[in-house]
């Protein structure tokens, strides 16, 4: 895959913030409390830069009305393999 490619990665939008947004594909993992060492399941979170991720159906200027919604967010590959998205 080039790292020019741009690919398609669905995900619910989490938190924007002034130069990124904080996202979760779903994927969940076990966490584990460090003062009572208690494990538990939740979504992992990633985030990414605004400036390298575009929405297939709306526009950025608009994603603070997203989110909580799943979204088809476009990005370069090498940013989805960074990350750890596909």
């Amino acid at each position: 895959m080039s790292g020019r490619e741009k690919i398609e990665v669905t995900a619910t939008i989490l938190e924007v913030r002034d130069k990124s947004l904080k996202i979760t594909d779903g994927t969940m993992k076990d966490f584990t409390d460090r003062e009572t060492g208690e494990v538990t399941k939740r979504p992992v979170w990633f985030f990414l830069p605004k400036s390298q991720v575009e929405m297939e159906d709306g526009d950025m200027a608009d994603i603070e009305e997203y989110i909580g919604k799943t979204v088809t967010l476009l990005m370069p590959s090498w940013l989805a393999e960074t990350k750890g998205l596909v």
